[in-house]
């Protein structure tokens, strides 16, 4: 009975000094020559917030309204245009000539990836007075 209540305290002390050890903080070099301690949990979590991810967002054209009528989204990101109306439209960009939809139907959709950063405006061309703007940050 004593020889088992040892084993299984060497066991526990040798787990808890792989623990310590394997948690142990690194020293890197900055360009400034200070030393900065990383540890293993800070490497995990920087290289899971550096992830470069895209987002898909949605207009909904309904009532001869797009809606959202302004849309803020990030360079890379997509927009998704739904026509809810029983009518035809389309999705024509005021300045960015590559933003130009053909007609679509009610269900339909026209989507389009946002590679520049600015304001850009759009109209659909056969309701004039439908209009939307997407930001890009």
């Amino acid at each position: 009975m004593i020889k088992k209540i040892a084993i299984s305290i060497i066991i526990i002390t040798l787990l808890i000094l792989g623990v310590l050890f394997f948690n142990k903080p690194s020293e890197i070099k900055t360009n400034q020559g200070q030393t900065s301690t990383v540890t293993e949990k800070d490497v995990i979590e920087t290289n899971t917030t550096t992830i470069d991810t895209k987002q898909t967002h949605n207009v909904s054209i309904i009532n001869f309204v797009f809606t959202p009528k302004v849309l803020t989204i990030n360079k890379g990101d997509t927009v998704v245009w739904t026509n809810n109306d029983s009518v035809p439209h389309n999705v024509v960009g005021d300045d960015l000539t590559s933003l130009n939809s053909p007609i679509f139907r009610k269900k339909e959709t026209y989507k389009y990836t946002f590679d520049e950063i600015g304001n850009f405006n759009y109209t659909c061309t056969l309701h004039p007075s439908m209009k939307g703007v997407i930001i890009v940050k």
